[in-house]
């Protein structure tokens, strides 16, 4: 005795074309109704990732101006310090004020040179989807 296990799986967001002809013939318009779910999906899909990336365009200029106040009022503070004769503490508010530059620009650079793979892995649990069309 020989047993066969037949797996059959498809992803995507309308059904296979038998399966869509089934629900059509279950229920007038239903292939009509499928289509319209899917394209109110993809709608709100591409607005959802516009949503995003004008929020990381803005989380990107928000930090860079927060970067440059926080600089500015620090290198102020080192040339008042250093010109009022308190020469340790003007060289410690230019080495931080420098240093939190230094910072923003390295995690920016390093926020912009990941690889993409690294930012959209799926999860771990998921399984493989097998395409056999």
């Amino acid at each position: 005795m020989e047993l066969t296990q037949v797996i059959e799986a498809f992803h995507g967001p309308l059904p296979r074309p038998a399966d869509f002809n089934a629900y059509e013939q279950a229920l007038t318009g239903a292939g009509d109704r499928i289509i319209k779910m899917a394209e109110k999906q993809n709608t709100h899909r591409i607005a959802q990732e516009d949503l995003a990336l004008r929020a990381n365009i803005l989380i990107g200029t928000r930090s860079q101006w927060f970067s440059l106040v926080v600089v500015i009022v620090g290198m102020g503070l080192a040339t008042y310090l250093t010109a009022i004769g308190r020469l340790a503490m003007g060289g410690v508010f230019a080495f931080f004020s420098l240093a939190e530059l230094a910072l923003h620009i390295y995690t920016q650079w390093r926020r912009l040179n990941e690889p993409e793979a690294a930012k959209q892995q799926p999860p771990a649990d998921v399984p493989p989807v097998v395409d056999d069309t």
